[in-house]
């Protein structure tokens, strides 16, 4: 067996959190790539801890590689774990980083530094977290980016907005640091400023469940011209955002990685209203969208002013979205992760 992917694949058939997605599509690429027989998974979600022990143990012992993806409790949980066991195996482990947290969890805990250099390689989306873990010592780190199994829009099927009221979204779960109720209010002020309905809000993803009462009181805010729309398959949101002006990003979790909203908002040709995260400029660039101040809601409102007043300029950003989500492909990036597994680079 070449290689087996360890992560969260959660227990349902619809994914809808950015990490369990991400797993679940290295896993599809690689098997696209080597076939079935070559490929395997351990799914972390399982409860019984005996059992998921067990399976990681077997698996090590018949696989030449593993990738695991994990968040903070995993890094300090699996990954220590099978750096024991690989004292007998001696087989390739590689840490495919889950966003950009992974530095805080070495700050906050040193003891992990050795751990973690003791893998095949630490893989980060960004280039500004690989900076982040070497300052913190990590000596094996390298930048594989996130990526999506996508059919980027061709460019004869792009749709240009270009009049009032222009339709905006967001593409992600749905809770308060996500910055919806952050943009719900921009919305709204920004339509009151101008004293008509310049743009709506269509909210897409999934309701996390420590948010639900307050979304609901949030509903209240809504007016006839914001709507949320539930939770689209990971498959199918080229062709639901393809009819959007943009896809806003409001994030307020400053360590986010690549997010995958953005590749598929790129792979639909939908320029982006994104916060500056922390690592925000590993992919955003003024060719395909306009940022703002991390946590600032008066700047998040003057871009949106901004963006609504300069349709030619925003509909001039589609093409260059769909040529920056072909950096993002599953074809480039497992070409890449290749050259690690079959020994062709170390």
């Amino acid at each position: 067996m070449l290689v087996c992917v360890v992560g969260n694949y959660g227990d349902k058939e619809i994914l809808t959190d950015g990490q369990g997605i991400k797993t679940l599509e290295m896993y599809q690429s690689l098997v696209k790539a080597y076939g079935s027989k070559k490929v395997c998974r351990v799914n972390l979600h399982s409860k019984n801890r005996v059992l998921l022990a067990l399976q990681l143990l077997f698996n090590l012992a018949r696989c030449k590689n593993m990738i695991v993806l994990v968040s903070k409790n995993g890094r300090k949980t699996v990954i220590p774990l099978l750096v024991a066991y690989n004292k007998i195996f001696r087989k390739k482990i590689f840490h495919s980083l889950i966003g950009s947290t992974t530095h805080q969890t070495l700050e906050e805990d040193p003891k992990y530094v050795k751990c973690f250099n003791s893998l095949a390689g630490n893989w980060s989306e960004t280039n500004t977290e690989k900076k982040l873990l070497e300052e913190r010592g990590l000596t094996n780190v390298t930048v594989v980016k996130n990526f999506k199994n996508l059919n980027v829009l061709a460019p004869q099927a792009l749709q240009y907005v270009k009049q009032e009221p222009f339709p905006l979204c967001t593409f992600s779960r749905v809770e308060e640091l996500k910055g919806i109720p952050n943009i719900v209010r921009a919305v709204k002020k920004v339509n009151e400023l101008c004293g008509r309905t310049v743009c709506t809000l269509d909210i897409y993803g999934k309701v996390m469940e420590r948010y639900e009462e307050d979304f609901e009181r949030l509903k209240n805010e809504f007016g006839e011209h914001i709507r949320y729309c539930g939770v689209v398959d990971f498959d199918k949101s080229v062709d639901v955002l393809k009819h959007y002006y943009m896809v806003v990003f409001p994030t307020r979790y400053y360590t986010e990685g690549i997010p995958g909203t953005l590749l598929d908002a790129f792979a639909a040709g939908v320029p982006v209203l994104s916060a500056e995260w922390e690592s925000c400029y590993d992919i955003m660039n003024d060719r395909v969208g306009i940022t703002y101040a991390f946590g600032h809601d008066e700047a998040l409102v003057e871009a949106l002013l901004y963006a609504l007043q300069n349709p030619v300029k925003i509909n001039g950003m589609k093409e260059a979205c769909l040529l920056e989500a072909r950096n993002y492909t599953s074809e480039e990036i497992i070409k890449k992760m290749g050259t690690y597994l079959e020994g062709k680079t170390k």
